[in-house]
């Protein structure tokens, strides 16, 4: 009597693999569909820095350039990745809302991740190709059950961008590891491409992608010596005479991703004046408002516990059953890459970075792993493969499914919760809101606003922003020291014609102390704890202090009371977004206008209950 399973290629290799290659496809269809109707769930929960992206294709669409305002002098490396920069200027040339277009470029992510990492395992195993792509598609599906994933296809950063790049360079990395051939040429300098756009992405990609190659190379170096370190995935056996026939160098993959990576920052430096993008990497230890130490231990050392040891743990059960020992010591390599940018990545300042938003793209590696060791598990049982497969694959979608997210009404009415999301549009917050109120004015790039959430705002509205936070504006950026009175002389020379803020202002005319009433309310208080941006928690306490007591200040000397905006739903507080516009500006008017035709306005809450100068009060004649 046969004992074979459904997946058993035993006796018909051919079929078996046809088999896993359909259910492999099947599953990874599944993992799209499951992500896209989760995404109906979380369609207004887009992150406020993703439109920085999208403020910035648009403009390089348009032909301005990668500029934050297309009337700035300079270019500005405000975006976090500039490969999701050019996706977002190819979908605003398309006609596409960014937002859509970025989160189906996450669905399409999470699979072709599956598909990289389904096919390297295969190459790495000598398993069938459709093997591999079944493994690809359970992996993609264990993906998709985090609650990180959805989160970063709702979010509309890069996080999967960079994930998948990542996911496509260790693929490459595998081909390049083969003790059985030394890599041609045409693959070396795919391997120097592939670090190119791996550091477009995200400035990371750079020192990932010469820790991997330093990696590989010190592995081929030794393979005559030591046959199981060379062979980093292959499982069966090699004679030495083959693995010393197939040593071989990689001076052209070193010359090649030398090359590209130095003209990449060389062009980065010469076009924005700086190596990397102001974003968060310079916000750490901004020369500004000073900064330092660790403030990214806290997240990594989470990541890290919650999901690189699981992950870990998968792979030593699974070397534990399938492999030799010498086989996966040669493997752990693999995982030194990103170790080590997970260690860099503790001096990050984690400012609008849910779910892991930097540390996500270093569970590739392990996720690779995971995936060998399945297919060594099928080399050695495959009743065991198909059993892990099955059970894993029906169970962890029902156990880990939230269940109010009606998951069995998906099943019964498959197609309309993946519409939910896809008609595009502003977001249902506040800051959306004032965008488009302001965009009512008619007034576009011809008017200016001052604030510190520079993404929604500006997008909508087309108003010529300043962040005083700098992750736009290179004078503001924090790479150079600058003075407070520096910092708010560059911003009163361009006489912001509309201030938003989360703060009131001053209780009084003149220089505002700590004793202002104003600044003492509670809800001022808390800002400086890092309630309003993780950013003012680590950054050097009085200085943050001095800055919002002086923007109180300029409120109240230059701008009268518009309207304000309630947050108190989505930040569990009384908290409000005032919009102010400033006294002198020649667009006073055609602003006031639009913002008091606003439906959205919060015109009932009584703010003199939490400010004991009421901001409403800020008014001059009309």
């Amino acid at each position: 009597m046969s004992t074979s399973t459904p997946l058993d290629d035993t006796r018909s290799p051919r079929e078996g693999a046809k088999l896993e290659l359909l259910l492999g496809v099947a599953l990874l269809g599944f993992v799209v569909w499951y992500l896209a109707c989760a995404l109906s769930l979380w369609r207004e929960a887009a992150m406020d820095d993703a439109y920085i992206t999208y403020v910035y294709g648009r403009n390089l669409a348009e032909g301005h350039g990668l500029r934050f305002n297309a009337a700035d002098a300079e270019p500005t490396p405000g975006a976090s990745s500039l490969l999701h920069a050019l996706f977002a200027a190819f979908a605003h040339a398309r006609g596409l809302d960014p937002l859509v277009a970025t989160r189906w470029l996450g669905l399409g992510c999470v699979a072709v991740l599956g598909a990289f990492g389904g096919w390297a395992a295969a190459r790495a195993t000598r398993a069938p190709l459709g093997a591999g792509v079944l493994v690809g598609g359970w992996l993609a599906l264990g993906l998709a059950l985090l609650p990180e994933t959805v989160q970063h296809v709702a979010g509309g950063m890069e996080t999967l961008l960079f994930v998948t790049v990542h996911a496509a360079y260790l693929a490459w990395v595998v081909v390049a590891a083969d003790p059985r051939r030394a890599p041609g040429v045409a693959v070396q300098l795919l391997g120097a491409v592939l670090a190119l756009v791996l550091t477009a992405t995200r400035p990371e990609g750079a020192p990932l992608a010469l820790a991997a190659l330093a990696c590989l190379s010190l592995s081929r170096s030794r393979t005559s010596d030591s046959p199981g370190l060379a062979r980093v995935t292959l499982s069966s056996a090699e004679t030495r005479g083959e693995l010393a026939g197939a040593r071989g160098g990689l001076a052209w993959a070193w010359g090649g991703t030398l090359l590209v990576l130095a003209g990449f920052f060389a062009w980065h430096l010469a076009y924005f004046g700086a190596l990397v993008p102001n974003a968060y990497y310079v916000k750490t230890a901004s020369k500004i408002f000073g900064g330092g130490g660790l403030p990214g231990l806290a997240g990594t050392f989470a990541f890290t516990w919650q999901r690189l040891l699981p992950l870990a743990l998968i792979v030593v059960v699974l070397a534990k059953f399938a492999g030799t020992r010498e086989e996966w010591r040669a493997r752990a390599w693999l995982a030194v890459p990103a170790l080590l940018v997970l260690a860099s990545l503790t001096r990050v300042i984690r400012e609008m970075a849910g779910g892991f938003r930097y540390e996500f793209g270093m569970l590739v590696p392990f996720v690779l792993l995971v995936g060998i060791g399945v297919l060594e598990l099928r080399r050695r049982s495959r009743a065991a493969y198909a059993a892990v497969l099955l059970v894993t694959g029906a169970g962890l979608p029902l156990l880990f499914t939230d269940a109010n997210s009606g998951f069995a009404s998906w099943l019964a009415h498959p197609r309309s919760p993946t519409e939910r999301w896809r008609q595009g549009g502003p977001q249902d917050n506040a800051l959306a809101w004032v965008g488009l109120d302001l965009a009512k004015s008619g007034l576009e790039a011809n008017a200016s606003v001052l604030l510190s959430g520079a993404g929604q705002i500006p997008y909508w509205s087309k108003f010529r922003a300043l962040d005083w936070i700098g992750l736009n504006d290179s004078y503001l950026s924090g790479r150079d020291a600058r003075t407070l009175d520096e910092v708010w002389s560059y911003i009163d020379a361009r006489h912001p014609d509309v201030l938003v803020s989360v703060l009131p202002p001053a209780a009084s005319d003149g220089p505002v102390l700590d004793t202002d009433a104003n600044f003492r309310a509670p809800a001022v208080q808390r800002f400086l704890t890092g309630f309003a941006s993780e950013l003012f928690e680590r950054w050097d306490h009085d200085r943050v202090a001095e800055m919002l007591r002086r923007e109180m200040g300029y409120i109240r000397a230059h701008y009268d009371f518009g309207v304000c905006y309630q947050l108190g739903r989505r930040w569990r507080t009384d908290w409000w977004l005032f919009v102010y516009v400033r006294r002198d500006s020649p667009h006073r008017k055609a602003l006031l206008d639009a913002l008091l035709r606003s439906k959205h306005v919060d015109a009932s809450s009584v703010l003199g209950e939490h400010y004991p100068f009421d901001p409403r009060e800020l008014r001059s004649e009309r």
